[in-house]
């Protein structure tokens, strides 16, 4: 018979990218056990392409007949989860699960009380700072630094993306902590070729989520680029925001965000000639400081070159420069940009010989993992 998983969270996990994706590919390769799925209400409308046999479970936030959430009322948020655990445990009915699971931030609060109730152990993924990416509402405005400590330390299992989230969050028990980095899709396909255009019209990709602190280096990528005769190509959803913020250059191509990973994967590996993996150059943006970029573990499957620029001391950074990789510059070192980006132009550079920037490298992300 297989063990039972309880996933908790705000939303479902889904292809795409992000924490949900990420969770999406540990669940999906989980082997010996069923999925059930404590989502939002709202999350829960469309299933996606899940597999068929997890169970979702929605939860509203509120009931018109539930008291309020205010820091006014004493106990009011430890009434607010009561209430919310019964909903779900009238669903679950006498289905207990072997295992809870769930990212820190919203509704973490909610899986650390199911599993006191259930005296189930928990696991707690800690991908980003939820502080910093999310904006709470309902109970979760609730959320304080302690009550995520309080979590955490709860948790029989912690996994940080980084040494640096481990250090933020000041786990007691270091016994119970272990880094664990995100997890790729995948690819079957070959590394890409170099193209003689390469060495008079360089490409460089950049795709994902953007931010506003990204901005700057991105002006100087795009900048650099037309100096050289080069193009950069910005796979997002965000294409207004990034002409507010970056400016509009001629030579900035942009494209629709893919379905799934392995198109985006495909799509860089036949059009571009390097990718920019971006970190902020505002030090102030803590939720960069700790975070590890997925996207790197991904696309080190297309074979490119990847420039990885970020602030030191970051988590990105520091592994970069734990790990020597040779295309990492400084966020705001726009000369060492426009160096790396010639080095795409170079056939010899691009190549997979030691010296190159190219991933063919990609066991130190692999064994970093």
């Amino acid at each position: 018979m297989k063990k039972h998983l309880l996933y908790i969270s705000a939303t479902l996990p889904t292809p795409g990218f992000g924490s949900s994706v990420i969770i999406y590919r540990h669940l999906k390769r989980l082997a010996g056990w069923r999925v059930s799925i404590i989502v939002d209400d709202d999350s829960a409308a469309s299933r996606y392409d899940l597999p068929k046999d997890w169970q979702i479970i929605k939860t509203p936030q509120k009931r018109w007949w539930w008291p309020p959430v205010k820091r006014i009322i004493p106990g009011s948020l430890d009434l607010r989860l009561r209430l919310l655990s019964d909903d779900c445990m009238r669903i679950l009915k006498n289905d207990k699960p072997d295992a809870i699971l769930a990212l820190l931030g919203k509704n973490s609060l909610l899986a650390a009380h199911i599993s006191k109730k259930l005296r189930t152990p928990l696991s707690v993924i800690v991908h980003d700072r939820w502080q910093v990416w999310s904006k709470f509402g309902g109970a979760d405005r609730f959320m304080t630094e302690d009550l995520a400590l309080s979590v955490l330390d709860h948790a029989s299992r912690v996994w940080p993306v980084s040494d640096e989230m481990a250090g933020h969050y000041r786990i007691k028990d270091s016994r119970k902590a272990r880094v664990l980095y995100p997890i790729p899709e995948g690819s079957g396909g070959n590394f890409a070729v170099w193209k003689k255009g390469f060495a008079e019209h360089p490409v460089v990709a950049f795709a994902g989520s953007y931010h506003s602190p990204q901005a700057t280096t991105l002006r100087a990528i795009a900048g650099g680029l037309q100096k050289s005769g080069g193009e950069l190509v910005i796979v997002t959803k965000s294409r207004p925001l990034i002409e507010k913020e970056v400016g509009e250059y001629f030579n900035i191509r942009y494209a629709e965000p893919f379905p799934r990973n392995e198109e985006l994967v495909a799509f860089l590996r036949n059009t571009a000639s390097g990718i920019l993996i971006s970190g902020s150059i505002d030090t102030r943006a803590s939720g960069w400081q700790l975070s590890f970029a997925s996207r790197l573990v991904e696309f080190v499957h297309t074979g490119l070159p990847i420039i990885i620029a970020g602030m030191p001391g970051t988590a990105l950074a520091n592994w970069a420069e734990k790990h020597q990789w040779r295309g990492y510059v400084s966020a705001d070192d726009h000369a060492g940009l426009e160096k790396l980006l010639e080095q795409t132009k170079i056939l010899e550079a691009w190549s997979g010989s030691k010296s190159s920037l190219r991933t063919s490298c990609r066991e130190r992300i692999e064994h970093s993992a």
